[in-house]
């Protein structure tokens, strides 16, 4: 998965070195780069999931003046995160949401100009914003947390011999390398058969590289595929197995009996 040349500082970072990666639809808002030269991007502050992703080194972005919470917390507990895609549908005032909260509201900004940053009023020590649910009546409400991304030290192995990449680990790194093109790479994880499974290399971006796995023997799991920037997405089966004491990439078989099947019930035949 790539960013498509879009590396620009990340809005909710309170430090630099963490950037914003393609467009809004694809929700990458809070981007590190990982040693190996991939970068871990994080869609949700409640999850402990990232989107491992091939994308020019963004280290040297800067953080922003005045940086938006990733996610707050409401006085009551609720829980209220950035919208990754888009803002919820505007109301009859005009007024935009760029939060939605776990209880069905919307914070909304106070200025269309600058939506993030007017979600909240900081003028106290203690933040407030106005919560609606639809065009319902405004509520202000009191912020008790707020999340933002900063700076953590991070790597990734880069090598299949380092101990802790398994199964998942390998599939995972060998799409990496084949939605790179960079198949030097993608032959550190994948034996030539997968290689030449992938068509050459000729898949320009995994659209989600996080391969569900299936188990057997031997070992397989299933992840979805697809060309850069298009709607164009298939399943695709990797077959992986320990060679000479580490994990390896034998077989890919994409576009077959996978290609219609929701992923959940795909089995490789």
């Amino acid at each position: 998965m790539g960013c498509g040349g879009y590396t620009d500082p990340s809005g909710f970072a309170i430090a630099d070195g963490i950037f914003h990666c393609g467009s809004n639809a694809q929700g990458l808002n809070a981007c590190w780069p990982l040693s190996d030269g991939t970068s871990a991007c994080l869609h949700s502050a409640f999850n402990r999931e990232l989107a491992l992703i091939d994308t020019p080194d963004g280290s040297a972005v800067k953080a922003p003046a005045s940086a938006s919470p990733f996610a707050v917390q409401l006085s009551n507990g609720v829980r209220c995160e950035v919208v990754s895609h888009a803002h919820h549908p505007p109301r009859p005032d005009q007024r935009l949401s760029w939060y939605s909260c776990a209880d069905g509201r919307g914070l909304f900004a106070r200025s269309s100009a600058d939506p993030l940053p007017s979600s909240f009023d900081r003028s106290a020590a203690a933040w407030t914003a106005d919560a609606a649910t639809g065009n319902g009546a405004m509520k202000k409400v009191s912020i008790r947390k707020a999340w933002f991304a900063t700076a953590t030290k991070v790597s990734a192995a880069s090598s299949p011999a380092a101990s802790g990449l398994d199964q998942v680990g390998t599939a995972n790194a060998f799409l990496r390398a084949i939605g790179a093109k960079n198949e030097t790479k993608a032959a550190q994880y994948g034996t030539p058969a997968a290689i030449r499974g992938t068509d050459s290399g000729g898949i320009e971006n995994v659209v989600y590289n996080t391969c569900t796995p299936k188990g057997g023997t031997p070992w397989t799991c299933v992840a979805e595929v697809g060309e850069n920037h298009t709607d164009n997405v298939w399943y695709a089966t990797l077959t992986v197995t320990k060679q000479s004491g580490r994990w390896m990439v034998t077989g890919y078989r994409p576009w077959d009996t996978c290609e219609t099947t929701p992923i959940e019930s795909c089995v490789p035949s």
